[in-house]
């Protein structure tokens, strides 16, 4: 895109070069014309001078009014080329900037996809570790065993296993033996509560 712009303001410099090369052809060419009609004319020597000299001032004017005019072409041409080259400089920064935000949103959505993976290992870790490590895991290969737990995938049967695995529950049901085995015990009534039927 760099070396079609150069291109592009390399031509247009080559065309107005091409326009002033052509206006000067022409100058000079009209300059010698007139020369040539004053001197074949058949005016005195005195009059052919005077009428030199006028032609000069003419050609001066004139080469001026065309050195202003090639000058104010020339910095109009460098200002639409120095616009043109801004414009395209700003569309250059524009794009590099949208594909920074782009690439930053993308780093964001990752960083945030990362969060909530944690976040979900972390809570699976969770889960799967309830009541001090009675309950296995959903990937864990072990078998259900005193103090372990294997979910069933039915919630209410979950919870009362895992109850039933648990070293509390072991801990009441192992002070309920012992009070059964105690000469004292409570004949039919509820050993754990004291209570008699």
């Amino acid at each position: 895109m760099e070396a079609e712009a150069r291109l592009e303001e390399q031509k247009q410099k080559d065309r107005e070069m091409e326009r002033e090369k052509l206006r000067q052809q022409q100058m000079e060419e009209r300059e010698r014309r007139e020369k040539e009609q004053i001197q074949q004319s058949s005016t005195s020597q005195e009059e052919k001078e005077k009428l030199l000299r006028e032609h000069k001032e003419n050609m001066d004017r004139i080469r001026d009014a065309m050195n202003q005019e090639q000058s104010r072409s020339r910095q109009a041409l460098q200002a639409k080329l120095d616009a043109r080259k801004k414009r395209r400089m700003d569309t250059a920064k524009a794009k590099v900037d949208k594909e920074i935000i782009l690439e930053r949103d993308c780093e964001e959505m990752e960083r945030l996809r990362n969060e909530d993976d944690d976040e979900d290992f972390l809570q699976a870790g969770t889960h799967s570790s309830v009541a001090g490590g009675i309950m296995s895991g959903p990937g864990d290969k072990l078998s259900s065993g005193p103090g372990q737990f294997t979910p069933t995938g039915n919630p209410e049967q979950d919870w009362v296993n895992m109850l039933m695995a648990s070293p509390l529950f072991k801990q009441i049901n192992d002070l309920a033996d012992m009070l059964d085995k105690t000469e004292g015990g409570f004949a039919g009534g509820d050993k754990v509560l004291g209570k008699k039927d």
